[in-house]
């Protein structure tokens, strides 16, 4: 039992190294963990993403269109809408969400390591668990990729990704083209489906379908439109939408579900965002649309005792009326949900002409809403597409999607905020898909650690701490 505490703390710590590292560890060949079951159980910690996951949300909001940012309670907000170099080069939220990804991505990897140490190997539960493992660095390089690289379309033979860690190793590594990227968790999420027959009882494991799900998307970044078709036909017919769609997010583990990340912490202000909706954000939704109610936070309100005063949890935070979106169940992320399956499927046959087909899958999303989308029934061509992103808008507002699909198709992230909102001095901002802002920094503490990373273009690197 010693030992296997020993091993869970060795593969839970993220610090003291290169922050695509974990800290340099003498193991003795007696200490190496040889059952699978031990394996397993070492290996949960990989899948605790919940600071990553929450500076992603924070991130993908502060590269998008949504928010009208609180000036005075937001500095690490503030650093995105102005585009400020050396205050995202430093921001707090860019650095968690680097680091958070690749703590995962080294447990995975020091999983497989350890898989091939077992006594006892090539088992159903074996092959499970190196299955997920593969599947869970493939979406955490995924994760990466999208906030650190440039978009697919865009030279990825060339042009910069990420480090590439496929090895539990403790060297210094410069980053690879974004293609070698791709193709990396291409071929994992392949071998992992291959791998992983058991069914969890919930979906809070990476199974078959969760990779057959991520490949979907992966493909649809890729502009990879038959292969989107073909991995999402796989599960559309397979899962139900939820019956209670208004109700959705107060269930764990619910209908429509595919991979959901279940934390075993959570800290106060995940998901919420630093300032108000856009009025641009709130014109999307349709009358009637019950995404409006359930997802968009007007106010943040304080909950109050009879006396009026402020109610603090047990460790003195403030207790938060249940209001938003993810509130009201903080310790799951539905990383991937049979909606936006339906969804990728819908934008792959609109992008190759099929346009009743696209319509068709768009509808099964829509239709859900309790807004009237009969309208969808005219569209076709650019019409139709820009109906799917809006929808994809809709769907999955909130969730960390946003601003990578709008680099992803070359588009403007274009803030126009209504006269209602005076947040900003100026009431239109554009920003070009090409702009330097457009994708993140690699973080400070990366630029000392890892003398090889290069650093995006129009950011600064030092190497000092």
């Amino acid at each position: 039992m010693k030992r296997l505490i020993y091993y869970m703390m060795l593969l839970a710590l993220g610090a003291g190294c290169d922050m695509t590292l974990l800290p340099e560890t003498e193991i003795t060949e007696e200490d190496i963990l040889k059952n699978v079951i031990d394996v397993r159980k070492t290996f949960i910690a990989a899948y605790e993403l919940h600071d990553a996951i929450s500076a992603k949300i924070d991130c993908d909001r502060g590269l998008a269109d949504d928010i009208i940012p609180a000036y005075e309670s937001a500095d690490q907000a503030i650093d995105f809408y102005e585009m400020d170099a050396s205050g995202m080069y430093k921001n707090q939220n860019v650095s968690s969400l680097y680091g958070g990804f690749y703590e995962s991505i080294a447990i995975c990897n020091q999983t497989l390591n350890l898989l091939d140490k077992c006594v006892i190997t090539d088992t159903v539960l074996w092959r499970q668990v190196r299955g997920e493992a593969l599947a869970l660095r493939a979406f955490d390089h995924f994760s990466l990729v999208n906030y650190f690289g440039r978009p697919y379309y865009d030279q990825p033979e060339t042009n910069l990704g990420i480090v590439l860690k496929t090895k539990f190793d403790l060297g210094e590594a410069a980053r690879t083209s974004v293609k070698t990227v791709y193709d990396t968790i291409v071929s994992d999420l392949n071998r992992a489906r291959d791998l992983m027959t058991l069914e969890e009882d919930g979906p809070a494991r990476f199974t078959a379908d969760g990779a057959t799900a991520l490949l979907s998307r992966v493909y649809l970044f890729m502009n990879d439109w038959d292969m989107v078709v073909e991995e999402a036909s796989k599960l559309i017919g397979k899962y139900e939408f939820p019956s209670d769609p208004a109700g959705q997010f107060e269930e764990i583990n619910g209908e429509g579900e595919i991979f959901t990340l279940d934390f075993s912490y959570y800290s106060s202000g995940f998901y919420y965002p630093y300032g108000q909706p856009a009025g641009q954000f709130k014109d999307i939704f349709h009358d009637g649309d019950y995404r409006f109610d359930s997802y968009i936070v007007e106010d943040i309100d304080f909950a109050l005792d009879e006396n009026g005063d402020y109610m603090f949890d047990d460790e003195g935070n403030l207790v938060l009326i249940e209001i938003s979106k993810f509130d009201k169940i903080r310790l799951t992320y539905k990383a991937l949900r049979i909606a936006e399956v339906y969804l990728n499927r819908a934008e792959a046959y609109c992008e190759l002409g099929e346009y009743d087909l696209a319509r068709a899958d768009l509808l099964e999303v829509a239709s859900r809403s309790g807004a009237d989308v009969t309208y969808v029934n005219t569209l076709t061509g650019d019409a139709l597409l820009e109906e799917i992103l809006m929808e994809r808008h809709r769907e999955l507002a909130g969730e960390g999607h946003r601003a990578s699909d709008l680099l992803r198709k070359g588009l403007p992230v274009v803030r126009y905020y209504t006269e209602e909102d005076t947040w900003t001095e100026e009431p239109v901002q554009t920003i070009a898909a090409d702009n330097f802002s457009r994708i993140l920094p690699i973080p400070h503490q990366e630029c000392y650690l890892n003398t090889k990373v290069q650093q995006n273009p129009g950011y600064p690197r030092d190497t000092k701490l």
